[in-house]
């Protein structure tokens, strides 16, 4: 006697699989309810037969003349149980025959039969919700798998689903939908999918929503610290938040710091910045570094002419550091403590750069935040990560951005 077993069916259609599939890839189906005969249902003689002649021919391996003879049978249906078989049967069919559109077929059927109800037809309506959403039709997803929802099914893929059926048809909540299922994947414990995040700093880059872009690029680097997602999200803060220039340098030492930098474009911004803000010693090692990892190479006319000039400074600058640091110690305000830390951050002295910081502030007389941020990255980079975070912290106004991204740097430095 043929068994039916509905939960091993509509799996195997819903995850594309076919009956007997790894048991690894089975684990993802719902659990089964005791399989049931064909006796057990109340079926007219005329969907009886025509069944019964079905499953002879997936016995003998003839999956579409089977899928065939349901269809004869489904005009011939008067009861619930038998359009819920012949739905049944032809997810089997077409399972076998790695029949996708009458898989979904089957499944509709059976929904449509009335005789699947409570939690049993959530988990059906979120397999159709899936067809639907595979077929592109979005809208009709929806329907399907908020019907789902709302009957308490749950599967870890519900709310991706929903976020992305939405996004694709053009829904005004399908970035929100998208940014709660990834709040829900972590509030979860899990990670959340790389594309996920992607595809969210993409929507939200395209509809030019501030707030979201920053929330997207931020997530993108929590998860995953790349140096290319660092670049991505680096690029779209500095583009949109239109830094002043020695804002704008702390976040291109934040690209170096994340190995962000790529080409001779970016060396060049931060070695011409550097440069010409009197810190030679900074210019110098950032192309160094380029051309050590073979992001530039040396035939570059413009950076060569920067390379030159920073290279002829540098001797004289390193032997001004010891006069210009007693000069800030008895200086009337902190500027000169502050001017002096700048070298010595440029130069990697991150211990010495931070102790007169310190003193700039204390002085007074200086742009506070400027050298917060600055104070911040020297205990950073030095491994001082409380003490980072505690100058950070004290960071206000357009700055305030800078210092958040130095403090994931903090948080993702190993």
């Amino acid at each position: 006697m043929i068994r039916i077993s509905k939960a091993t069916l509509l799996a195997a259609a819903a995850f594309g699989l076919t009956i007997g599939a790894p048991a690894a890839a089975q684990e993802q189906a719902p659990a089964q309810p005791a399989a049931k005969s064909i006796n057990d249902f109340k079926l007219t003689k005329e969907v009886r037969n025509i069944v019964a002649a079905a499953q002879t021919q997936m016995a003998a391996g003839d999956n579409a003349g089977a899928i065939a003879k349901l269809n004869e049978a489904l005009p011939l249906s008067k009861t619930a149980d038998d359009r819920y078989i012949i739905g049944n049967v032809m997810i089997d069919a077409a399972s076998k025959a790695n029949d996708q559109a009458n898989q979904r077929r089957g499944v509709d059927i059976m929904i449509e039969s009335g005789a699947i109800t409570g939690a049993e037809l959530g988990k059906f309506q979120f397999f159709a919700g899936r067809f639907s959403y595979a077929a592109g039709e979005y809208d009709k997803a929806l329907t399907q798998l908020n019907a789902a929802k709302a009957s308490g099914y749950q599967d870890p893929q519900m709310a991706i689903l929903i976020a992305d059926a939405s996004l694709k048809a053009n829904k005004p909540d399908g970035l929100a939908m998208l940014r709660q299922a990834v709040e829900a994947e972590v509030a979860a414990g899990r990670k959340p999918d790389e594309a996920w995040i992607k595809r969210g700093l993409a929507e939200a880059y395209k509809g030019k929503q501030a707030d979201q872009v920053a929330w997207w690029a931020q997530t993108s680097i929590k998860h995953y610290p790349t140096p290319q997602n660092w670049r991505n999200a680096l690029l779209i803060y500095r583009d949109g938040a239109k830094l002043e220039p020695q804002a704008d340098l702390d976040m291109l030492r934040l690209m170096r710091a994340t190995k962000s930098l790529t080409g001779e474009r970016d060396f060049y911004e931060y070695a011409s910045s550097a440069n010409s803000r009197g810190l030679p010693g900074e210019a110098k090692a950032v192309i160094d570094e380029g051309r050590a990892a073979g992001a530039i190479g040396g035939d570059s006319a413009a950076l060569k002419e920067i390379y030159t000039s920073a290279s002829g400074k540098v001797k004289a600058d390193q032997a001004s550091l010891a006069a210009a640091e007693k000069s800030a110690a008895t200086a009337k305000d902190g500027k000169a403590a502050a001017s002096t830390a700048d070298a010595y951050l440029g130069y990697k002295n991150y211990a010495k750069a931070a102790e007169l910081y310190a003193l700039a502030l204390t002085k007074g007389g200086v742009d506070a935040n400027q050298v917060n941020t600055r104070l911040g990255i020297a205990l950073a980079l030095s491994g001082q990560k409380p003490a980072a975070k505690e100058a950070f912290a004290k960071v206000t106004g357009p700055r305030a951005g800078v210092a958040d991204y130095w403090e994931l740097y903090i948080d993702q430095a190993a």
